[in-house]
C-alpha cells in the first residue's frame, strides 16, 4: 500500500510539473504583436507579414528611408531577414498586386513556387509566384 502511496505522489507530481511547464511556455505571437514589434525596431509601414512555419514573422517595412525584409522571431527579437519560403497568404498577396482577383487553386511545388489560377483583366489565366515574389502568367 505504501508503494503505491508513493508512485501516485510521483505521477502527480509529474502531472504538476509538466502543467507548470505547459502554462509557463511562451505563447506564438500574433500577426498584431509582430507588427507592433517591427515598429518598435524603427519600421514603419510594415507589410506583407505572415508567419512561416517555425514560428517566425516576415514582412517588409520602410527602415532608414529604404525597403528593408524584417523578421520577428518567436522570442520578439526583430531583425533584418527574408523567409525561407513564401507562404500562401503573401502569394496572394502577390497575386493581388499584380492585378488578380479570384485566385484559386493555389498550390506550391518542391522549389517553392507557386501555381494558381486567377482572373486577371476579365481573363483567366495561369500563374506562378517565385521565391521573390516575381509574378508570372502563362
Amino acid at each position: 500500500m505504501k508503494a503505491l502511496a508513493i508512485v501516485g505522489a510521483a505521477v502527480l507530481s509529474l502531472t504538476a510539473v509538466s502543467t507548470a511547464r505547459a502554462q509557463n511556455a511562451p505563447q506564438p505571437l500574433t500577426e498584431p504583436q509582430a507588427r507592433s514589434l517591427a515598429m518598435q525596431w524603427g519600421c514603419g509601414n510594415v507589410s506583407r507579414l505572415s508567419q512561416g512555419q517555425s514560428g517566425r514573422w516576415f514582412g517588409q517595412c520602410q527602415k532608414g528611408g529604404e525597403a528593408v525584409n524584417v523578421m520577428v522571431d518567436p522570442s520578439g527579437k526583430v531583425s533584418q531577414g527574408r523567409p525561407s519560403h513564401i507562404t500562401s497568404s503573401v502569394a496572394r498577396a502577390d497575386l493581388m498586386q499584380y492585378g488578380c482577383s479570384n485566385i484559386s487553386q493555389l498550390t506550391r511545388d518542391s522549389s517553392g513556387a507557386w501555381h494558381g489560377r486567377c482572373t486577371k483583366g476579365g481573363d483567366s489565366v495561369d500563374v506562378t509566384v517565385n521565391q521573390q515574389g516575381q509574378v508570372a502568367s502563362h
